[in-house]
């Protein structure tokens, strides 16, 4: 298995794994992640948004992958005399790819609980959109309350689940920016690791 020579860091300065000490079992896990943020870069860096909306469907992977590389982060920091100078992250953030990550978990459910924990992400939908149309359309229930999404032609993903696999997701609130500006620290750690490099294929 290769494993990474260097660590990125902001550009300005960079550490050699070396000079970390790295015990195997770490310079696998090192190696690991900086695979899985190429793959994110490289998925995020080829969608086009005009055509697909993947980017909620890959939230529980991302959540995976960049609340895994702060913790080996914290790790290597709490262990080594060089620490790597990346923020940890904020309370806000923390709460954030923890929730992000544990919706991944929702799929090792009995189907029951599966289907009550979306009927119920149905039902908050469906109160919010029944409440902002004309009292006409609510009586006759003309009104759409989700939507379905496709990348190349297949079906990827709806807007129930994306409100389920959104942490903190409110209706009415542009969660696009507040998506948007909890992504920067995961942004700072593709970098950190040298994940700014496409997949080719």
């Amino acid at each position: 298995m290769r494993f990474l020579s260097r660590i990125c860091i902001y550009d300005k300065e960079r550490i050699c794994v070396e000079d970390l000490n790295l015990k195997p079992v770490q310079k696998a896990a090192l190696s690991l992640i900086q695979n899985d943020l190429r793959f994110l870069y490289t998925v995020i860096k080829r969608i086009n948004p005009n055509e697909s909306n993947y980017i909620p469907s890959l939230l529980p992977y991302m959540g995976v992958i960049i609340d895994g590389a702060e913790e080996w982060v914290k790790a290597i920091n709490n262990s080594s005399k060089v620490k790597l100078k990346i923020p940890a992250f904020s309370k806000s953030e923390q709460t954030y790819y923890e929730e992000m990550r544990n919706s991944i978990k929702m799929w090792q459910n009995d189907y029951s609980v599966i289907y009550e924990t979306l009927k119920e992400a149905y039902h908050v939908s469906d109160d919010y959109f029944g409440n902002v149309c004309k009292p006409i359309a609510k009586k006759f229930k003309l009104y759409d309350i989700f939507g379905v999404d496709r990348a190349n032609g297949v079906i990827c993903g709806n807007t129930i689940l994306y409100y389920y696999y959104t942490p903190l997701f409110l209706y009415g609130r542009n969660n696009g920016e507040y998506i948007k500006a909890m992504s920067v620290i995961g942004g700072k750690y593709i970098k950190l690791f040298n994940g700014k490099r496409l997949i080719l294929g």
